[in-house]
């Protein structure tokens, strides 16, 4: 779930001894709300799912690993064209929505609870990380690559509206910015010292939210109490915001850009 408007701090999000991080217990107490508002349904999926195909990288058939898969924003739309998809999430309230999608897509979609940082070995065709903080160092790509025999992808939201939202919740909240995202030209910089050469595409998606201030208060609550900051609240924050926006439908709708970095392994 990277970039999806998160600022994450790291030592948030994993636990030790093998218990549940803050950060884990966040996403499994939000995943209807980020499904619902913030995770945009599959269809944000569906387009991504689109680009992947696009460029050869994937097809009908193909082994999939789908890392910090949340609720399926890509592993669904990737098993519906037909790959078989193995989705990876640590968060248990995540692997519950994906056991409902699993249990309507058959064997295109495997659920695995688990820690991508645990993973060692792997042969799959793709290994993709959407959206997911997880995969934001040299390591963490470096582990990807281990886990594939060919293909190795990142996909990553430019930034947009939310970007603005989360600058000010976070402001208000803690009197500080939050912490920084990983950026584009940071991936491109990782990879490239790798030895990389990767390619990338772009496309375009409108978003829509329900209820935004409800739905968007909720998220960023939560991600302010996972991260030490119980008690901040982000719904004035986010209203000064996104106001304007709303006064003549109660949804909020804005053009996210979509950026695919992919490589051979």
């Amino acid at each position: 779930m990277m970039n999806s408007g998160v600022p994450i701090d790291q030592s948030a999000i994993q636990g030790s001894g093998g218990e549940a991080s803050p950060m884990e217990d966040f996403w499994s107490g939000i995943s209807v709300v980020y499904m619902e508002g913030t995770g945009h349904g599959f269809y944000m999926g569906e387009r991504a799912a689109k680009m992947i195909f696009g460029t050869g990288i994937a097809a009908a058939g193909s082994m999939v690993l789908d890392v910090g898969s949340g609720p399926g924003t890509m592993a669904v739309p990737l098993a519906a064209r037909g790959c078989m998809v193995t989705a990876l999430d640590s968060a248990p309230g995540m692997c519950d929505l994906l056991d409902r999608e699993a249990s309507r897509l058959g064997g295109n979609l495997r659920v695995l609870r688990g820690r991508f940082e645990e993973m060692e070995a792997g042969e799959y065709d793709l290994v993709l990380a959407g959206f997911c903080p997880a995969v934001q160092t040299v390591e963490a790509l470096r582990r990807m690559e281990r886990l594939s025999h060919r293909h190795c992808a990142v996909l990553m939201a430019m930034p947009s509206l939310i970007d603005e939202v989360r600058e000010h919740v976070w402001r208000m909240g803690t009197g500080r910015r939050p912490p920084r995202s990983i950026t584009v030209p940071d991936m491109l910089g990782m990879l490239e010292a790798m030895g990389k050469a990767p390619r990338f595409e772009r496309a375009s998606v409108e978003v829509v939210i329900e209820r935004p201030v409800e739905t968007l208060g909720r998220f960023y609550d939560g991600i302010l109490a996972a991260q030490g900051h119980a008690g901040a609240s982000s719904g004035e924050a986010i209203g000064e915001v996104i106001g304007g926006r709303l006064r003549e439908s109660s949804s909020l709708r804005f053009e996210k850009v979509l950026t695919l970095l992919h490589w051979v392994r």
